[in-house]
């Protein structure tokens, strides 16, 4: 449960940077956003490896871009159910999937070099 209100802050945050960064992506409050990033991680959990299994074929046939539009589409169905949230139209979208990427990546760099950080006896750092 931990790690999932983890992951849940870090596409929180990461969408605040997308809506920062991006004209097309917009949210009302800061509320709006934590609500999006909530509504991301719970999708990201449940529909996108549904959506993936069903998306193997379009996968294969664009050598992984299609995974790609998997990402695109959990950001279009977080706007879609969060009022206050609007990603805009498909390049919006596509620029605020990557954001998210960008964001998660130094996330997951970051905690791996904190938790190796820590593994590691006190005379070999």
């Amino acid at each position: 449960m931990l790690r999932f209100l983890g992951t849940c802050l870090v596409n929180a945050i990461a969408l605040w940077v997308a809506v920062e960064l991006l004209g097309g992506v917009t949210a009302s409050s800061l509320g709006d956003v934590i609500l999006a990033g909530v509504v991301l991680g719970v999708a990201n959990a449940i529909v996108k490896p549904i959506l993936t299994i069903l998306s193997i074929p379009l996968i294969i046939i664009t050598l992984g871009l299609g995974l790609f539009l998997v990402s695109m589409a959990m950001i279009a169905l977080t706007s879609w159910l969060v009022p206050g949230f609007d990603a805009g139209g498909f390049w919006s979208v596509a620029e605020a999937t990557v954001i998210v990427w960008l964001v998660n990546v130094a996330f997951d760099l970051a905690s791996a070099h904190e938790q190796r950080d820590t593994t590691q006896p006190k005379g070999h750092r």
